[in-house]
């Protein structure tokens, strides 16, 4: 099990703004607009970062998410906070229940 700190050790998130801007220099962007990735964010206390690890990468219309793993990283990073995000590639802003339900699990 592994994440990335490159490039992301110690950038401090003050805002959803600077998450949104982290997650974006991770998504593939030659990919987004056909194929749904799921990355989540680990903070420190002090809402630094202190990595970011791809959870999964599917079809077009879903990705799975096993929340074991994204926990799992979070606890060999000893984060105190975790943001996750994912794209859709229709475009849809609206979380749907599927989304909605995956976040409260985790």
């Amino acid at each position: 099990m592994s994440y990335s700190r490159k490039g992301n050790c110690e950038r401090l998130i003050s805002s959803s703004r600077d998450a949104v801007q982290i997650f974006r220099e991770h998504f593939d962007s030659d990919e987004m607009d056909y194929r749904e990735s799921f990355f989540a964010l680990y903070l420190n206390q002090a809402n630094k970062v202190l990595g970011i690890k791809k959870i999964s990468e599917c079809g077009i219309s879903s990705t799975l998410v096993d929340v074991r793993i994204v926990l799992q990283a979070g606890l060999l990073c000893n984060a105190s906070g975790i943001i996750v995000a994912h794209n859709h590639p229709s475009g849809n802003l609206k979380p749907s229940s599927a989304d909605i339900k995956m976040t409260a699990q985790i």
